[in-house]
């Protein structure tokens, strides 16, 4: 078996091992949306009917397309994090079981400054991190960095 089948399969195993609480993400998220969704065409359904406030009811609409973009992009980081636990996760500990994952945290600036790395930025974000120790006994981290020059 080549190193892409062994990925793909012990990556399958993990996945339909989370399937069902991926899944449930999901449903809950939907679910949600489609209540808070109906919730809001109602109440601006009688915002409209009144004569008095029909004239600003458009300022109702537009807030209420803001909150359901708001949701739904919660919505979309709540299942994220969910399938970084479940399955990336699993796969870190699949391939060494003294490695660790944490998706809210990365490595430090002054870590990444060490290594001498990039130095001609303003703005560092990192997270995603995979830490522990390899075979060989050595330590080991990883993660995604982020790094811009901003001007303002």
């Amino acid at each position: 078996m080549n190193m892409d089948e062994e990925f793909e399969s012990i990556y399958q195993k993990i996945y339909d091992a989370s399937y069902s609480r991926l899944e449930e993400v999901k449903a809950n998220n939907r679910k949600f949306l489609t209540i808070f969704t109906l919730v809001l065409v109602i109440i601006n359904l009688i915002l409209y009917i009144i004569p008095d406030i029909r004239p600003i009811s458009i300022i109702f609409v537009c807030i209420s397309v803001c909150i359901l973009i708001f949701f739904y992009i919660h919505g979309r980081q709540i299942y994220t994090h969910a399938y970084k636990k479940c399955v990336i996760e699993g796969l870190v500990k699949a391939y060494n079981e003294n490695l660790s994952f944490d998706p809210t945290i990365g490595i430090s600036q002054s870590e990444y400054l060490m290594a001498d790395f990039d130095r001609t930025f303003n703005e560092y974000t990192s997270e995603d991190r995979i830490y522990g120790r390899l075979n060989t006994g050595d330590s080991f981290q990883l993660a995604e960095v982020t790094t811009c020059q901003v001007t303002r």
